[in-house]
């Protein structure tokens, strides 16, 4: 089957300049840990920076061949025991602030002191927890999470700078618990950066997000952790149930292997209440480091439709995923979460416009996600690319009416993935007419 022509060549100068405008981060967001990371460095909560004399001790200290010796490493420990955890995590060299390499510099805080312990502990399942102003409900999500029935699991908070006390309940939670380890982020970063901060130190084979608002049942990652290495599936895609303003449960039908096109409906499902959210499946740790590397690179924050975004790139990364029927992951619709709160908005006109264009910040973002994959050259992403930006158009439609919503209706008539070009022009118009 002859490949379709994608985009037509009229428009490729004006993409590559959004594109251009877009990807003002050049390097990747992997954090190389090496094929020689011990898993006997465990390490613990930080609550601190440490000083700069203790970096600059750090980073000429001699390695220390004993691998079997006991210390906490804060800045007052031996300078040589840290460098060579530095070395074995791949964070040497690593200021504050960064988690890509290159001249790109992240604003987060990177652990700095560990636990040598003579025991080795294999990290099965890493959970990443973005932490941002939910003091009433972080109790019961990290609750959750200590009481897993499997125990081999770490759990990495990532603070963006909220205001209220969820921090100071998340460390409280660290001092008992040392598979809790905590990241600060120097700046507010949004959702979708923050998750790529904990995935960059994440050990773990198997990577999942919870939102720090939610909860999971205590069996979730034992039969996730199971399923992925039975069916060896690049992902597992889990039950989900909603509570709050409204309540629904979305079940995968039984346990089953997806490929293809089969995998693309599951991700992107066109008849379904839920989005293609990260939080209801188990990934393989591989495929988030290599989908970050390109994420994380979009520039400034999305506000609106973040999961959609990644998710696009992890269903072009994956080959099969596996299912599980349970419900196992509760996600809370509540009254201050970022969700509730862009609803909100939507009721004033003059807000609306600004998620209007938030949307159309993600329909670049998708442009340039898709250009880094070259997926316009690509005929098995045909399919893939049409399915999400027709969902994207669905939730345009749904946050506006009059004439935007006729122009979104009109573009879904005669979508295909030529048109993404016309169409993040046209957004990128359409925003400095309304601005």
């Amino acid at each position: 089957m002859k490949c379709p022509k994608l985009l037509d060549s009229s428009f490729l100068p004006s993409l590559q300049a959004v594109s251009a405008k877009l990807s003002t981060l050049e390097s990747s967001a992997q954090v190389d840990f090496g094929n020689d990371y011990s898993a006997s460095a465990e390490y613990m909560d930080c609550h601190a920076l440490p000083s700069d004399k203790a970096r600059n001790d750090r980073k000429n200290a001699e390695i220390l061949n004993t691998p079997q010796a006991e210390a906490n490493l804060d800045s007052s420990k031996s300078p040589s025991d840290s460098k060579i955890l530095d070395e074995k995590c791949g964070l040497q060299g690593k200021s504050q602030g960064s988690y890509l390499s290159g001249n790109d510099r992240r604003d987060f805080s990177p652990l700095p002191h560990f636990s040598l312990k003579a025991e080795s502990l294999q990290v099965k399942v890493s959970i990443i927890v973005p932490v941002f102003n939910t003091q009433p409900y972080i109790t019961r999500c990290l609750d959750s999470l200590i009481s897993q029935s499997l125990r081999d699991i770490e759990i990495i908070i990532v603070d963006d700078c909220g205001s209220d006390r969820a921090m100071e309940i998340a460390k409280e939670f660290a001092a008992r618990d040392p598979r809790i380890h905590i990241l600060h982020n120097l700046k507010n970063l949004g959702l979708l950066h923050t998750r790529c901060v904990g995935a960059a130190v994440a050990r773990g084979e198997y990577i999942l997000y919870v939102d720090s608002d939610d909860y999971i049942k205590p069996n979730l990652c034992e039969l996730c952790y199971e399923r992925a290495r039975e069916s060896k599936a690049d992902m597992v895609v889990f039950g989900s149930e909603c509570r709050g303003f409204y309540r629904y449960v979305y079940q995968p039908k039984g346990s089953r292997i997806y490929t293809g096109s089969a995998l693309s409906k599951l991700i992107f499902p066109t008849r379904s209440k839920f989005s293609p959210y990260l939080w209801n499946k188990l990934y393989k740790r591989e495929l988030i480091v290599e989908a970050d590397s390109i994420v994380s690179r979009v520039a400034g924050p999305i506000t609106l439709a973040e999961d959609l975004l990644k998710a696009f790139v992890l269903l072009h990364l994956s080959s099969t995923a596996a299912t599980l029927p349970q419900k196992l992951y509760i996600y809370c619709a509540n009254a201050s979460s970022s969700t509730s709160s862009c609803k909100d908005r939507a009721q004033s006109r003059a807000k609306a416009l600004e998620d209007i264009k938030a949307y159309g910040r993600v329909a670049q973002a998708l442009a340039f996600c898709a250009r880094e994959l070259r997926a316009y050259e690509s005929c098995r992403l045909y399919g893939k690319f049409d399915r999400v930006l027709r969902y994207l158009v669905l939730c345009k439609r749904a946050q506006a009416g009059g004439y935007i919503s006729n122009m979104w209706a009109s573009l879904f008539v005669w979508f295909r993935i030529e048109s993404l070009a016309k169409i993040t022009l046209y957004i990128l118009s359409f925003g400095k007419i309304i601005r």
